[in-house]
């Protein structure tokens, strides 16, 4: 009896050792095969004709940035996602989706596609949706703007909105050298980080489980007062110039909460 649990235990383990190799060797191959990307759509549109951009992206990272051209280009994994782009009454809507390839018997997902849309004026409206993608802005001018990122990143940079609302479910937020007159930004869990923040806006932050970070650059509050509201928190500001939480007569006001963070104003 113990001669026979000996010889099924060494079967199991050769056969665990077995199916580790194989595993090993196919999580290598769906790895190289995921950097093979190509050019998988490609369209210019008259920018005469369009003044909102409306983004929903299922399988995408995406990249809006100033350029020559109104244009709409994907690169990705070959077969993996189907891009399909139209306008309509003055908005250019972006879509992805993922495509339901029978033949590849694939069990690791390493499915990539980043699509990038150039803008060469401002816009009315920008609505931006991904659910599995990261959201990069740069150099993006836009009166009203919406973003979401379900489960990504989000940065945004040398832009300039009227409003700004960003919005994630376990997403970390980046905004450097960007102006907007007001701003509201909500994550479940996740950072944020505005660097060079514009002065004297009204201000709405809030993240259930993340920490909260804002620094000033050239422009300096003169009107400002900040409110916070946490239940594991603490807020620090380094600034001088706000004495008990306030900048002149605190018209503009910076209203952050967390349940579980801190926040800091240098």
């Amino acid at each position: 009896m113990k001669k026979t649990l000996i010889i099924l235990f060494i079967i199991g383990l050769v056969i665990t050792i077995f199916c580790s190799i194989g595993a090993i060797q196919q999580f290598k191959i769906e790895n190289e095969k995921s950097k093979e990307t190509s050019v998988n759509y490609h369209k210019v549109y008259d920018q005469d004709h369009i003044n909102k951009l409306d983004v929903d992206l299922e399988k995408s990272n995406v990249t809006i940035q100033k350029g020559d051209q109104f244009k709409v280009e994907s690169r990705g994994t070959k077969g993996e996602t189907h891009m399909n782009t139209n306008v309509k009454n003055g908005t250019l809507y972006v879509k992805d989706k993922a495509l339901d390839n029978k033949s590849d018997i694939s069990f690791l997902d390493f499915e990539h596609n980043h699509v990038v849309v150039t803008l060469p004026k401002s816009l009315d409206h920008l609505d931006v949706n991904t659910y599995s993608g990261s959201i990069k802005l740069d150099s993006v001018y836009a009166d009203y703007a919406k973003l979401y990122a379900d489960v990504s990143e989000m940065t945004i940079q040398n832009s300039e909105f009227d409003r700004l609302i960003s919005k994630g479910d376990v997403a970390n937020v980046h905004i450097a050298h960007t102006q907007f007159n007001s701003g509201e930004f909500a994550s479940d869990t996740g950072n944020f980080e505005i660097d060079d923040m514009p002065a004297d806006k009204p201000i709405n932050v809030k993240t259930d489980v993340g920490n909260v970070s804002m620094k000033y650059g050239d422009q300096r509050p003169k009107n400002t007062r900040v409110a916070f509201e946490s239940d594991i928190g603490e807020l620090t500001i380094n600034d001088r110039l706000f004495k008990n939480k306030q900048v002149g007569n605190g018209r503009h006001l910076i209203h952050i909460e967390t349940d579980t963070g801190n926040a800091e104003i240098n």
